[in-house]
């Protein structure tokens, strides 16, 4: 069993993932302009509270400028997730967090299905995520 939890956060919505021993749990809850901050941290909490065991990590995939692997310096999406650290995501737990920017998440799990003398090309458009053709190199 994974022990970590995912989570994605859009312009529309907050998709929560964990694998449990009876399946995956899964919560969505909407988010939109006028979302906040504290109410992103409730749904997480909230989320984490309900699994049967304390996850090793929490992955979040977010739109926005992501620095490093800790913080959104900018996110025309969601402003409430300007300024963000991954730290505010810790639940009172205390579970490690990373965040990766959404576009290049979706990249990263495309790429994962292809051999290193392939290419690949996803796009993302309109909150949608395109895939492209795979092509030889040689």
């Amino acid at each position: 069993m994974n022990s970590y939890v995912g989570i994605e956060i859009d312009g529309a919505q907050m998709y929560m993932m964990a694998e449990t021993t009876s399946g995956h749990l899964e919560h969505t809850v909407p988010t939109g302009k006028d979302c906040t901050l504290p109410h992103l941290q409730h749904e997480v909490e909230a989320f984490v509270a309900k699994l049967e065991f304390t996850p090793s990590g929490i992955g979040m995939g977010m739109p926005g400028l992501v620095v490093g692997s800790d913080k959104v310096e900018l996110s025309h999406v969601l402003p409430a997730l300007n300024g963000v650290t991954a730290d505010m995501f810790a639940t009172s737990a205390n579970i490690p967090v990373a965040f990766i920017n959404d576009v290049k998440a979706a990249t990263m799990a495309e790429a994962a299905h292809y051999t290193d003398n392939e290419t690949n090309c996803c796009r993302h458009h309109g909150g949608r995520i395109y895939r492209g053709r795979r092509c030889s190199l040689r």
